[in-house]
């Protein structure tokens, strides 16, 4: 995918191309499950050096492990549910979702971030996006 089209596709999802923790958290949940190594690295060095996302966050989503903060927690929760789920969560895990503090809005924020990281992922598997060198520290470990 070229520059300028992450930038026009990330203009439309965020207008101020800044991610904060949650947008964060959709994307970077379709970008593993859909093994996108350089997205993966990508928008982990920005979530960390540019967004202010907690490294426990970061590394808790690369790893699969547990997210402490619990509103981010349910959001990687759902977001990864509405992927597994193709587009079908239970009524329960939309309600969990809402009572962690967020809004029905923000759900289709959800299905936005899928949708553009899907396209986005699928073109750098097409074409072996090399992982730029500012990125390189943060590319996944073979098995990871």
């Amino acid at each position: 995918m070229t520059t300028k089209t992450t930038i026009i596709i990330t203009a439309v999802f965020n207008p101020e191309q800044m991610l904060a923790a949650q947008e964060y958290m959709q994307r970077a949940v379709p970008i593993l499950i859909h093994g996108c190594g350089y997205c993966v690295a990508a928008h982990s060095m920005v979530a960390e050096k540019m967004s202010g996302v907690p490294s426990q966050a970061v590394n808790a989503i690369r790893n699969g492990e547990i997210i402490q903060d619990t509103k981010l927690a349910a959001l990687s929760i759902f977001t990864r549910r509405l992927l597994q789920s193709r587009g079908l969560p239970i009524d329960s895990e939309i309600k969990e979702f809402l009572q962690a503090g967020y809004k029905e809005e923000q759900i289709l924020e959800i299905v936005l971030a899928i949708a553009m990281k899907t396209i986005s992922n699928y073109t750098n598997h097409l074409f072996n996006t090399p992982i730029d060198s500012a990125f390189a520290s943060y590319a996944l470990n073979e098995g990871q």
